[in-house]
C-alpha cells in the first residue's frame, strides 16, 4: 500500500513539474519573442530605408550623369572661324566704321561731287539784295544727303532756308576711301543775284 502511495505521489511531482515547465516557457514565449521581433524591427526598418533612399539616390544620380553625357556629345563641336570668313566680318567692320565716321575732303581718295541739277530759288523777300550762304554739307557712302547746316550767311535772314531747300534733293557722287563710298562732308558757297532771280554755286572747298 506504502508503493503505491509513493508511486502516485512521484507521477504527481512530475506532473506539477511538467506543468510549471510548459506554462514557463508560455509565459516566456509571451513577453520575451514579440519584443525581440518587435526590437528587430525596429533595428532593421531605418537601415533598409536608408538603403533604400541610397540605392534611389544613386541610380537618378547616375541617370543625370548619363543624360548630360548624352547632351554633351549631341552638341555640335565649335566651328573655328577660317581665315575667309575673319576677311569677311573685317570687311564688314570697316564698313560699318565707314558709315559712322565722317570724313574731310583732304582725306579722301575722290571728293564727292555734285551730280543733279541744283535748283535754287531767289527769295522774294530778299527785295533785290545779293547774298551769299556757305554751306557744309554731309553725304553718305550712297550719294545721299544726310544733312545740309549753314555756316555763314550774308546778309542774315534772307537766303539760308532758299540753299538749305535746293541741295537737301540734290544727288552727289559719294565721297571714295580705298574703293569705297564713305560718309563725307564738303563746303559749298551759293551766290544769290537780283538779276536774274536764281543763285549759282560759286565755290567748292
Amino acid at each position: 500500500m506504502r508503493g503505491v502511495w509513493a508511486g502516485q505521489l512521484l507521477t504527481l511531482v512530475k506532473a506539477c513539474f511538467l506543468s510549471v515547465a510548459l506554462h514557463g516557457a508560455l509565459l516566456f514565449a509571451y513577453f520575451y519573442t514579440p519584443a525581440r521581433s518587435e526590437v528587430g524591427a525596429l533595428a532593421q526598418a531605418p537601415a533598409s530605408d536608408l538603403h533604400a533612399r541610397i540605392f534611389s539616390y544613386q541610380v537618378i544620380r547616375a541617370a543625370a550623369i548619363t543624360s548630360q553625357q548624352a547632351t554633351l556629345s549631341a552638341a555640335p563641336a565649335a566651328v573655328a572661324p577660317t581665315p575667309l570668313a575673319t576677311a569677311q566680318v573685317a570687311a564688314v567692320a570697316a564698313v560699318a566704321a565707314s558709315q559712322e565716321t565722317i570724313y574731310d575732303q583732304s582725306a579722301l581718295d575722290a571728293s564727292p561731287l555734285v551730280l543733279s541739277n541744283v535748283v535754287l530759288e531767289y527769295p522774294t523777300a530778299a527785295d533785290n539784295r545779293e547774298g551769299l550762304v556757305s554751306l557744309e554739307i554731309v553725304i553718305l557712302g550712297t550719294g545721299a544727303v544726310e544733312s545740309v547746316k549753314v555756316l555763314k550767311a550774308e546778309p542774315a535772314g534772307f537766303f539760308e532756308e532758299a540753299a538749305i531747300t535746293g541741295f537737301k534733293n540734290a544727288s552727289f557722287s559719294p565721297g571714295m576711301l580705298g574703293g569705297l563710298g564713305v560718309k563725307s562732308r564738303m563746303d559749298i558757297e551759293v551766290e544769290f543775284m537780283p538779276t536774274n532771280r536764281g543763285a549759282t554755286v560759286s565755290g567748292q572747298r
